[in-house]
This record gives C-alpha cells, sequence and structure tokens, in this order.
C-alpha cells in the first residue's frame, strides 16, 4: 500500500510553490515521482488551489468541440482526463447545449399538440415517469423505469416517440423489502433514459403540467378533450392505478396520486360512467370515493361504473399495460356471457306508471318489452320479474285493481279494503272452490298460509322452554355464588364464566364480576391501573405543568359533573378507587 514515504528534501522542493515557483519546474526537480503524485501531496499540503487544475488551453478545446462532439470524444483529446471530469467542467463553465451532446435522437415535438397516444404516454409519465434536473446545467432527462416483465411497453414507448436508444436491464435478483411493517418482494426492473428531446420538457408542462419533483404537486391537465382526457387516464392507471376483482362478480379500479389530479379524474368518470340515478340505490351503496393515506391520495371507483369506465377506455386503439387490461378484458367478456346466458323477458298485463316504471337493468338482465330496461317497482327500485322469481310467482304481474274488480265479481261479499282474491298461493289453498287464495291486501299474503304459520309458532313454544329473563339468569348466578363461594358479598359481586383473560376466582373456574355492568373485576381493576401509570410516566416526563399529589391523586378522564381541573380537560381522581374528587367533596359537604 502506498509509495515511497516523502523526504525532507522532496519537501522542501515542495515548498517552492509557496513562493511562486511554476508547478511544472518543481515536478521537474522531482522527477523521479510521477507527476500524479507530486500534484496530490501539493495539494493535500495545501501549496495547490485545487487537485486538478483546468488549463486555459483544456477550457478553450472543450469551448470549441462542445457540443459538437460528445464528452467521451473530448475526453480522448486531452491527456489524463475521463469522460465524467469532462462532463463535470462542462457544468462548471456554464456551456449551454444538450445534456453531453447525446448521441441518440427522438421526434422532438412528440409533445408538442396533445393527442390520445401522447396523452397516453404523458398520463404514464405523470405516475411513473421522473424529469430530472442537471446541477449547473440547464438540460433536463426524462427517466421511466417498471418491473421487467413490462418492458414491452417501454419498447413501445421507444417506437412511439422514435428514440433509438435502448431500454437499460438490471438483472439483478428479486429484493426484499418492508412497506408499512409487512414484507414485499422488489422485482428487477427496466428503464430508458432520453435526454435528446430538450423540447419535451416545455410541452409536457405546458400541456399536461408535468414537472421536475410532481409527486406531491402534479397538477392535472384541465384543457384536454374527452378522448385525450379518457387517454390521460389509461395512462396514469397504467402507472400509478390498480384492477381489484372482487369475489361478487365486481371490480375496482382505484387511482393513487395527488388530491388535485384525483380530483379531475373523478369529474372524468362522473361524466364517462355516471352514477345511478335512482335514489333508492344512491342511498344503498357508494360506488366511488377519494380517500387520502398520509400526503398520497386515492380514488377507487367499482361496481357498474367502473365496468362502464374500462369499456370507454377499452375503444381508445393506444398502448396498455397488458398485465392488468387482459385481465380486465376476460372479466368484461366473462360478465357479457353471463349476461346473455342470464337475459330474460318480463311482461305485465297492465303498465301502470304510478306503481312501476322503466329503470336500469337488473343483474339478471330481465328486459321488458325489448325496451333494453327492467322494469321496477315505485319508492323501492327493484326488479319485479326479480321479485316474482324469489317469491315463487309465476304469472306476470297483475295490478292489484285487477284483482280487486275481480274479486267484486266473483265474491262481492268480501272487504275489499282488506282482502281480494289473488293467484293461488305455493300450497294451493282455495278459498271456497273458487279457484284462488283469499289474500291480504296489506301484505298480499295469503290467509291460510299466514294462519298456518301462526299455529307452528305456537306449537313450536310449547315444545321449547321459555329463555329464562336477565334478571332471572343473574338471580340464577347468585344462588350458585352462595354455594361455591359464600364469601363472597352477593349484592355487588357474583361469578360467571371465565373472561377473555382467564381470570379465575379461587379454583372455580369462573370469573368474580360487578352486578352492575358485568365486569369481570380484575380485568377493570387493571385497565385502572394501566391507566395510572400511564398518567404517572407522562407526569414524570414533564407533560403536565401543574402539581398533582401523586402518591394519592392522578389525572384521568371528565367525571359526568365535567370538573375539569385547572384547565387540562382532565378531572382529579383517587388512584385507589377512581372517584372524582370534587364530586366526593361537594357530596360530603352536602351531606
Amino acid at each position: 500500500m502506498g509509495g515511497y514515504a516523502w523526504q525532507s528534501s522532496e519537501i522542501a522542493e515542495l515548498q517552492k510553490l509557496k513562493e511562486g515557483v511554476p508547478f511544472e519546474e518543481v515536478a521537474k526537480a522531482l522527477s523521479h515521482r510521477t507527476e500524479r503524485s507530486v500534484r496530490l501531496k501539493a495539494f493535500k499540503m495545501g501549496y495547490l488551489p485545487e487537485r486538478h487544475i483546468w488549463t486555459e488551453w483544456e477550457d478553450q478545446l472543450i469551448r470549441d468541440n462542445f457540443p459538437a462532439k460528445t464528452a467521451r470524444e473530448i475526453a480522448t483529446m486531452l491527456d489524463n482526463r475521463s469522460k465524467h471530469s469532462v462532463q463535470q467542467r462542462i457544468r462548471q463553465l456554464g456551456i449551454q447545449g444538450e445534456q453531453w451532446a447525446c448521441i441518440h435522437s427522438a421526434n422532438r415535438h412528440f409533445f408538442a399538440d396533445p393527442n390520445i397516444l401522447n396523452s397516453y404516454w404523458a398520463g404514464f409519465i405523470a405516475a411513473d415517469g421522473c424529469v430530472v434536473e442537471n446541477n449547473n446545467c440547464a438540460t433536463k432527462s426524462l427517466r421511466i423505469s417498471i418491473t421487467e416483465g413490462d418492458r414491452h411497453l417501454l419498447e413501445r414507448f421507444a417506437i412511439d416517440t422514435e428514440f433509438t436508444g435502448s431500454v437499460s436491464v438490471r438483472p439483478e435478483k428479486a429484493k426484499q423489502s418492508f412497506i408499512n411493517g409487512r414484507k414485499v418482494n422488489v422485482k428487477p426492473t427496466v428503464s430508458i433514459s432520453v435526454g435528446c428531446a430538450q423540447e419535451w420538457f416545455a410541452d409536457l408542462e405546458k400541456n399536461f403540467k408535468i414537472t421536475p419533483r410532481k409527486s406531491l404537486t402534479l397538477q392535472p391537465p384541465y384543457h384536454l378533450n374527452k378522448e385525450c382526457s379518457l387517454a390521460y387516464i389509461k395512462g396514469f392507471f397504467d402507472g400509478d392505478g390498480c384492477a381489484h376483482f372482487r369475489k361478487n362478480g365486481y371490480f375496482n379500479m382505484i387511482f393513487y396520486g395527488t388530491l388535485e389530479c384525483l380530483k379531475w379524474i373523478k369529474l372524468i368518470c362522473d361524466e364517462v360512467a355516471p352514477l345511478y340515478t335512482d335514489e333508492w340505490r344512491t342511498r344503498k351503496r357508494k360506488t366511488a370515493e377519494l380517500f387520502q393515506n398520509g400526503k398520497i391520495f386515492n380514488y377507487c371507483i367499482g361496481e357498474y361504473r367502473a365496468e362502464a369506465l374500462a369499456r370507454k377506455i377499452l375503444e381508445l386503439d393506444i398502448p396498455e399495460m397488458s398485465r392488468k387490461w387482459d385481465k380486465i378484458r376476460e372479466h368484461l367478456r366473462k360478465k357479457a356471457q353471463e349476461f346473455e346466458q342470464l337475459r330474460q323477458d318480463t311482461q305485465v298485463y297492465i303498465f301502470d306508471s304510478s306503481r312501476v316504471y322503466l329503470g336500469r337493468l337488473c343483474r339478471k338482465g330481465h328486459d321488458y318489452q325489448g325496451t333494453g330496461k327492467s322494469l321496477r317497482r315505485v319508492g323501492h327500485g327493484s326488479c319485479i320479474k326479480c321479485h316474482q322469481i324469489t317469491s315463487g310467482v309465476k304469472e306476470p304481474l297483475v295490478p292489484i285493481k285487477f284483482w280487486i274488480e275481480q274479486t267484486l265479481k266473483i265474491c262481492p261479499d268480501i272487504d275489499t279494503t282488506k282482502f281480494y282474491l289473488g293467484t293461488p298461493c305455493n300450497k294451493g289453498h282455495d278459498f271456497e272452490n273458487t279457484g284462488y287464495s283469499l289474500r291480504r291486501l296489506s301484505n298480499r299474503i295469503c290467509l291460510q298460509c299466514e294462519e298456518d304459520n301462526r299455529k307452528a309458532r305456537d306449537a313450536q313454544r310449547l315444545k321449547k322452554p321459555a329463555k329464562p329473563t336477565r334478571e332471572e339468569s343473574l338471580q340464577l348466578k347468585i344462588e350458585e355464588t352462595k354455594l361455591i363461594a359464600p364469601e363472597v358479598d352477593t349484592r355487588e359481586f357474583y361469578l360467571a364464566t371465565l373472561c377473555k383473560q382467564k381470570h379465575e376466582y379461587k379454583s372455580t373456574g369462573k370469573s368474580l364480576r360487578r352486578i352492575i355492568g358485568g365486569d369481570c373485576v380484575e380485568c377493570k381493576g387493571q385497565r385502572h391501573l394501566v391507566k395510572v401509570q400511564n398518567f404517572l410516566d407522562d407526569y414524570k416526563a414533564g407533560k403536565f405543568n401543574i402539581e398533582v399529589d401523586i402518591e394519592k391523586y392522578w389525572l384521568g378522564e371528565l367525571c359526568k359533573a365535567k370538573h375539569d381541573y385547572k384547565g387540562t380537560g382532565l378531572s382529579l381522581r383517587d388512584q385507589k378507587f377512581n372517584y372524582c374528587v370534587e364530586c366526593r367533596g361537594k357530596s360530603s359537604k352536602h351531606k
């Protein structure tokens, strides 16, 4: 390691540099050492201001040849200069030009005018791309890095932008990392870097609001038309989105990004895939919502709205991340097959607009007379055909007015304000050989079936003994406690099943519980001790600016009377019995 030690005579020669002797003369006097070692030793001793001094001749050579020639070509024209050192000197000199005169080329005006193709790639860059600013240089570069399995997407980007460079591969094996305490596998990545089209960055900022360091500041491109907006959303989804397929047959599309960008995406989704307009379905569940997770927000759209959005996006002829969209296509294909298999027609005798209306097709695809819509019930919104199938009704829906008219013709003595003759029930109860079942007008239930069900319930009650009330059950436990543990004061405590912490009272196999509340005595006492200990720790750490006799008292939750101890928002309580000191003081004075 190292060379020969420096002698005092050699150090004396180096000291001449302080007197203004040129470095070349000193290096010549120390010819037995290399010029590099002499320069390094002089630099360490403080005799040279810089380790590697650039001469005026070298600087002029760089100015004359850059950016016509690359940094590597200029380095070959200089002695003992590397490509990296030439790049650093270019920055120091502040020479304007593309980064190191890149030997590659690309379509410089690709992002100049928004269209569906460059809008897709802009959305992808907004999610997974990065605009890198070079220090001390006016040039920028675009870098995109994704997993190795999606390499085809970067190759398509190079083709679309006419970039002559290649996709770089990192062949290392998958690594393990932890995100929020959860172990995940980080797959090998591929990347692409473009620095030969400086016009891109002005166009990206002007047309798509893409700037350096955009992770927490990205703004949406409000001025895009509908198709370009959908293309941008597709690229954004491919970069920072995921598709979640649920067991009930629906799937969700989730986007991650800044609040402003996700609000804009939500506006586009509300226009392309509007929310179902029936009030009963709107109140039942939400199909899209915006969430926050730290500094990053996510927008989730699901069920029929996600399917409508996916179908609209797939109409565009633009690139895509196949591992995501192949699954979505397969899901939509299966849904279409299931829909055709379940598609049925429904009929009614009379269309009563006060009771029924035409709404969105139900999940079973019941089509009313080829209208492409399902017949639904006013005020409830459920599909009438679905209700008929689940209720076992084989005949089409008949308005109640029709049945009342038939009842008045067949049996005019029936009180049609309460009852009517309708279709035979599932058990075939025939009312006085009329061929109909007598039904209740309020709920359309067959009276004979209702009577049979009532008798069956009464018989079941006679078979099963009545369950004891809470008071009776508590009294039984108290009597058992007196036999097992007579020392227990049954006015306040009793023995019952073991608590979750398995606190057993004197090997009885049961836990001692309070009559008021039913809590385990030991569990409640331990929770109280933990709260008191936490207060004592905070008090000793100086988190409270008031004095408390911690030998007797502690600051706990506010009592029912809201006694606030010296503006702390807490009540002063006894450590042992946990009562509020002020409440106890007032009650004693009252006595």
